[in-house]
């Protein structure tokens, strides 16, 4: 086999291997799967409702506080990763520090955000 052979498999080979990294990566996640068991699941938020603050206000009460985040327990998104989704579904979401913005230090809570000259919420 010549040298000129060898270097095009090699690059049909990593052509393809690339190609099905990328399709893998940005393939979109699957639904959640809910079986008998699971509870309903708010697909305005992205997450079950027995979880969801906003769909249900009792439990940011029934939870209580996060000591380690200093917010509602129900409302923490470093403890609840799964709240991401839903505090940008709702449009709380701080783009530039990758918070909520409702718990954004940087912008004062929200307060940078607001009035006529605010940036758009992201």
């Amino acid at each position: 086999m010549n040298q000129n052979t060898l270097v095009a498999i090699v690059c049909l080979l990593l052509g393809v291997g690339g190609a099905t990294a990328y399709f893998t990566l940005t393939a979109p996640a699957p639904a959640p799967e809910h079986g008998a068991n699971a509870g309903a699941y708010c697909n305005e938020h992205k997450i079950d409702e027995a979880d969801c603050p906003f769909c249900n206000p009792a439990i940011i009460e029934q939870r209580g506080h996060c000591d380690a985040h200093q917010v509602a327990e129900a409302l923490c998104y470093q403890c609840n990763p799964k709240l991401m989704a839903a505090f940008k579904a709702e449009g709380d979401w701080c783009g530039g520090h990758n918070v909520p913005e409702s718990q954004c230090e940087q912008c004062e809570f929200g307060a940078v955000h607001q009035g006529p000259d605010a940036k758009p919420k992201l």
